[in-house]
């Protein structure tokens, strides 16, 4: 290799390093969905590109390294390592999220891009998730001391968690600003959530959480709360700093041990997500209609929606039941030959 190819690679390498860290430092949802995507980049760039492909530096090209072929590569070397093709359409869809992102930026990886996204997805089964009972439910929400600061704030949290069946961040984002509590108590309260791809939604209130989060205020903001202070802040760093999703998945899963001791339907794995799980499977239970359900929710497609369906199998037991209900005895069974063509008729 010529030297000024070799430092053209460099350049290269350099150029797409200052990318990188330009895009990850840019605002995510959460800091969840950063850390995804820096242990995807990671793991491609450095542990299967540097480690194993040995290309870095003066052995880097664009080709080699974004190309389509090192892409299906990588993925058979995650497969080696006894990765599920769950975890492998995750990591594929984070490096093209970044490559996307690289495309916006210059013209030159705009190839790479287009080609990443003909690759297609491996198959793969999802982990059903099982909702929580109503005694699960129950018992972690008044597992922590409400008499404590932090255990009245985790009690609050949760129970507006599972009310709304709000994602985690979108809690921690609101701000005094977005809930509005009337002062008739004849009237419903609300709160804004800021959602995935920066969509707002308005979700209504029911009694029991408005009068929590009234109460919350007054005992951690005061009676004259600052509209810019995030509900549930950071205590370190005070009022208008976010309290941080990590910290709470941990505290989520201190009650878990806690509430597990009195009921062992609660499961000591839990995350926050099981809340909005739960709470999707009740209002399906509940028969609300799906697009009200995916409304509530935030989602933007229907189909995301559906995979709550998969746990009230109750629900077309009873569906396939009403072909005996005795209602439908009188209904004609035999159909003749001229009956059929009567029908076909137009």
């Amino acid at each position: 290799m010529k030297k000024t190819d070799s430092k053209e690679n460099i350049e290269e390498y350099k150029k797409l390093s200052q990318l990188f860290g330009k895009w990850i430092h840019h605002e995510f949802n959460s800091e969840h969905t950063r850390e995804s995507y820096r242990i995807s980049l990671r793991l491609y760039f450095k542990y299967f590109l540097k480690d194993y492909k040995h290309i870095a530096f003066g052995t880097f090209s664009l080709d080699k390294a974004l190309g389509k072929s090192t892409i299906e590569e990588w993925e058979s070397w995650m497969k080696d390592r006894g990765n599920t093709n769950q975890t492998i359409n995750l990591r594929r869809s984070n490096l093209i999220a970044f490559l996307s992102f690289i495309a916006d930026e210059d013209i030159t990886y705009v190839k790479y891009f287009l080609d990443a996204k003909t690759i297609h997805c491996k198959k793969s089964t999802r982990t059903k998730q099982k909702a929580l009972s109503a005694t699960a439910t129950e018992a972690i929400i008044n597992a922590p001391d409400i008499h404590t600061k932090t255990g009245f704030r985790d009690t609050v949290l949760m129970g507006l968690m599972y009310c709304t069946g709000a994602r985690l961040n979108e809690v921690l984002s609101v701000r005094i600003r977005d809930i509005t509590i009337p002062d008739n108590e004849n009237a419903t309260g609300s709160i804004l959530f800021n959602g995935k791809g920066n969509k707002y939604r308005c979700m209504p209130l029911d009694e029991n959480i408005m009068i929590q989060i009234s109460l919350f205020i007054k005992r951690i903001h005061g009676t004259n709360p600052n509209p810019d202070s995030f509900l549930f802040f950071s205590p370190s760093k005070g009022k208008t700093s976010k309290l941080s999703s990590r910290a709470i998945q941990k505290r989520l899963k201190q009650h878990a041990c806690s509430a597990h001791e009195s009921c062992d339907e609660v499961p000591l794995d839990m995350h926050s997500h099981l809340f909005r799980h739960t709470r999707a499977t009740n209002w399906v239970k509940e028969r609300h209609r799906l697009p009200v359900v995916s409304k509530l929710l935030g989602h933007e497609h229907i189909e995301t929606t559906m995979q709550y369906l998969d746990i009230t199998l109750e629900m077309m037991d009873e569906a396939a039941a009403s072909v005996r209900n005795p209602a439908t005895n009188s209904i004609q069974q035999n159909w003749s030959e001229e009956d059929i063509d009567e029908l076909f008729v137009f």
